[in-house]
């Protein structure tokens, strides 16, 4: 027993519990034998708690194991793959070759950035070389479509794709005469020739070699070396590798003899000679230049090889050559297309049922009467109220281990990553205690006049939850209504709202940390509500970031795609990770592409009329020929669509007053010191009771919040997405590294200086540190203009057959707008009469 934890053992926690014992009653209490009723109990807790000890000292992954019994989850998710959390979308040159040579059909590529004097800054020329079998085939066309694809999705902010193109060939022609040491067999002189002619050509134009996990790993590279940048389809690329492969500026000829002296048989090299063979020129040299838009091809019709042994040539049948030497090339590019997919080891957990509970009450002998058997027919009440007294008792110590066991069980969920579990009770129903419906207290309303005095303490004092907690997991034991009482009220004792929701929220911070997150306060500029709806609010804010957070981690920097539908011609959009990280930081849960205007005017609609503004909002229809069911805001204010988007969210605003005629009237106060006012009226019938007026009130309010959140979003327009060419012609540069956020400026937390100084301060801590970034923030007409221009433009850029001079025209007037709006900061939507 040396090596047992002091927990896990029995004599040391018996001895202990006397320890204390001694120390509380010492005086009135000398008999400590194992007769003794005290230290009977005291030895029943020692083993549960040493049974506490054995459950919570499981394996990790025992605790975080699954029921084999219940379905599985989708939405939950424990922890992240390391393909999942440790790749990110490609940011340097190298991920994007990554991507290119990934495609099936291309032996090798060379990338280069945009950097002439006059060239826009961010674009990317890639060169592809294609396989030789599909050179100049319709194949080739397919390869390079692929690849823009691919490309295209994977686009960072403020970067396109200038050029991509196959290399054009640059034809190496090599005369060279070998002694070989030994003899040769038949074809055996062919093989030899056909292997050098190989090993020459991949010299020449190497091929981008694929590797398993594990074969990265005996190569000394880590786990999170493995999997950084883009995780590939074929492999991963060792990016060192790749480095040095393309760092090569020329190659020299006794590179290329090197690799011919590895061939085992070859003795001596009698002659060797490079020929460059550009268009009609033969050009004898030393080294060959690795040029990026040329990709190095052996001329084998150029090419000559001969083999001699002890002073004799020996023949060669060139054809027989020319078939071994397809027969290696095929060989070579089904290397890496079948590849073996490897996961990483990770170790499964037994499942444990760590919530099952056994009372301690059937652990006493049976003269306690406190097991299933009870007491005897013939017991004296005095004694079955004693047994029952007991009981109580000892069910304290029952609740206060199932309730532990409880939250034990529940902690694969509580510490998930997203979880729609994580809010389980944490308290379970000792459903094993023996004939525990004898000792439950029967239910009774609040206001009983039996109550007890402590009941009412309690249900005062304790802050229990209002609503009942259902019973969870009943199947194993029908329980009575009493019992389902007794199990809502001691989940209501153990956990409030408010502390419920601070729990969570303590836990959500904690799995934010994981990642060096920390969850920004901006999404706490919500609209008015109260503490436990705000907190509620907030986490589920940091849930939802939490259960995106691949794409707004990995895809921090990736820009959004859009693409056509070609079968209805619809757009398809696919939001930038900045834009869904920005989303989620402040609270705004719809990644939807939708035009904002349009929101408000399939709600809203504006009349002038002689002496003042009307405002209709639309209660049922969508549609301005309803006119049964509406709001109707009256007012002398030409921006009352602001104001009402501002004001009309929250309830202190409005007013209610009784008219002469026994009517009521609404109005709502559009400014913080309430002296400006603006009528509310039904559309049909007036209101003749307080209660109309309330309820009207109340559904304005949720009307607005909900237009409001529904307005919430922004429009990212990348400059470089607007250029007519790649080159620019004026010492001005409005399109490198530059990207415009256009928000609507009627939201109502919009309208707030606050806010919209939090939205900036987290644009410029979020955004990447190259890119400037311009943000707007436009009134309705504004943005009802702009985006009208946004769409046309959008259509096109995204339309394959569009006319590239339309396409040209309209990025420019879309570029022309933009500039022509100013960043301006409204601290408050002024109120501006007629």
């Amino acid at each position: 027993m040396n090596n047992t934890p002091l927990e896990l053992d029995y004599p040391f926690l018996k001895e202990q519990g006397i320890a204390y014992i001694q120390q509380l009653a010492g005086k009135k209490w000398t008999d400590y034998g194992d007769h003794d009723p005290g230290i009977t109990i005291l030895e029943v807790l020692s083993f549960a708690i040493m049974d506490l000890e054995y459950r919570t000292n499981f394996y990790i992954e025992d605790i975080w194991a699954k029921d084999p019994d219940v379905i599985d989850n989708l939405n939950e998710q424990p922890f992240y793959k390391a393909e999942e959390i440790l790749p990110c979308n490609p940011l340097t040159k190298w991920d994007f070759l990554k991507i290119v040579l990934d495609v099936p059909g291309v032996k090798n590529a060379n990338i280069f950035l945009s950097d002439g004097p006059k060239e826009v800054k961010g674009g990317y020329k890639i060169f592809v070389h294609v396989e030789e079998r599909i050179s100049h085939t319709p194949e080739e066309k397919e390869v390079l479509h692929v690849i823009n694809k691919r490309l295209c999705a994977h686009r960072n902010l403020c970067e396109d794709f200038f050029l991509v193109q196959p290399m054009e060939t640059l034809p190496i022609g090599i005369k060279a005469t070998f002694e070989v040491a030994n003899c040769l067999a038949y074809e055996e002189g062919e093989t030899i020739i056909a292997q050098i002619l190989f090993a020459f050509q991949e010299f020449l134009s190497p091929r981008i070699t694929f590797y398993s996990i594990s074969q990265l790993l005996e190569k000394g590279r880590t786990i999170d070396q493995i999997f950084t940048g883009p995780l590939l389809t074929q492999g991963f690329i060792d990016e060192e590798e790749l480095i040095y492969l393309k760092s090569k500026s020329r190659i020299y000829a006794v590179e290329l003899l090197e690799q011919a002296t590895k061939m085992g048989n070859i003795k001596n090299v009698l002659k060797f000679e490079l020929f460059i063979n550009d268009g009609n020129t033969s050009t004898s040299s030393l080294t060959i230049p690795v040029l990026p838009d040329r990709s190095l091809v052996l001329d084998i019709p150029q090419s000559e090889i001969i083999l001699y042994y002890n002073g004799l040539p020996i023949s060669t049948d060139w054809k027989k050559v020319m078939d071994m030497l397809e027969d290696i090339k095929g060989r070579g590019t089904l290397t890496k297309a079948y590849l073996q997919a490897e996961d990483i080891f990770v170790l499964e957990g037994n499942y444990r049922n760590l919530e099952d509970h056994i009372s301690i009450q059937q652990d006493f002998p049976l003269l306690y009467n406190v097991g299933h058997e009870g007491c005897t027919p013939s017991e004296k009440p005095e004694n079955q109220a004693k047994a029952k007294q007991l009981k109580s008792y000892l069910m304290f110590f029952d609740q206060l281990f199932a309730n532990y066991l409880g939250q034990l069980s529940n902690i694969k969920h509580t510490m998930a990553i997203y979880s729609q579990d994580y809010n389980k009770p944490n308290g379970r129903l000792p459903l094993d205690v023996p004939r525990m419906e004898t000792i439950i207290k029967q239910p009774t309303p609040e206001t009983d006049p039996g109550n007890d005095i402590e009941f009412v303490i309690q249900r005062k004092y304790l802050d229990l939850k209002k609503e009942d907690v259902n019973l969870y997991d009943t199947d194993k034991k029908q329980t009575s209504e009493t019992e389902k009482t007794y199990y809502s009220y001691i989940n209501r004792a153990l956990e409030s709202d408010i502390r419920s929701l601070d729990k969570r929220s303590r836990v959500l911070d904690h799995l934010l940390a994981y990642f060096a997150e920390r969850f920004t306060i901006y999404s706490l500029h919500l609209y008015p509500k109260n503490e436990e709806q705000r907190l509620d609010e907030f986490n589920n804010n940091k849930a939802l970031f939490l259960k995106d957070y691949i794409d707004i981690s990995k895809n921090r920097n990736r820009a959004g795609h859009i693409t056509m539908n070609e079968i209805n011609h619809s757009i398809n959009h696919v939001p930038s990770g900045f834009k869904q990280r920005i989303y989620r930081n402040l609270g705004i849960k719809s990644l939807e592409k939708c035009f904002l205007h349009q929101i408000v005017k399939d709600n809203m609609y504006l009349e002038k009329q002689s002496t003042q503004w009307n405002l209709d909002i639309f209660l049922g229809k969508n549609s301005q020929t309803e006119y049964d069911d509406l709001l109707i805001f009256r007012g002398k204010y030409q921006n009352i669509q602001s104001l009402v988007m501002s004001y009309g969210i929250n309830e202190e605003y409005y007013n209610i007053i009784k008219t002469g005629n026994d009517t009521y009237s609404i109005l709502l106060y559009i400014d913080k010191v309430k002296k400006q006012t603006i009528e509310l009226v039904t559309g049909s019938e007036s209101l003749s009771n307080i209660e109309q007026a309330e309820a009207m009130v109340q559904q304005s309010v949720e009307l607005f919040r909900k237009l409001s959140k529904a307005c919430e979003g922004f429009h990212l327009i990348e400059h470089i997405l607007l250029r007519s060419d790649n080159t620019l012609t004026t010492e001005e540069d409005p399109y490198s590294f530059i990207m415009t956020m256009v928000f609507p400026a009627w939201p109502a937390r919009f309208q707030k200086s606050l806010f919209r100084h939090a939205v900036e301060e987290m644009v410029i801590m979020e955004g990447p540190a190259h890119i400037f970034t311009n943000i707007l923030w436009l009134d309705f007409q504004d943005m009802e203009n702009f985006e009208k221009v946004y769409k046309s433009w959008i259509q096109l850029k995204t339309n394959p057959n569009a006319d590239k001079t339309e396409t040209d025209a309209a990025g420019k007037v879309l570029m022309d707008l933009i500039e022509s709006h100013t960043k301006a900061t409204v601290p408050e939507p002024p109120i501006t009469a007629t």
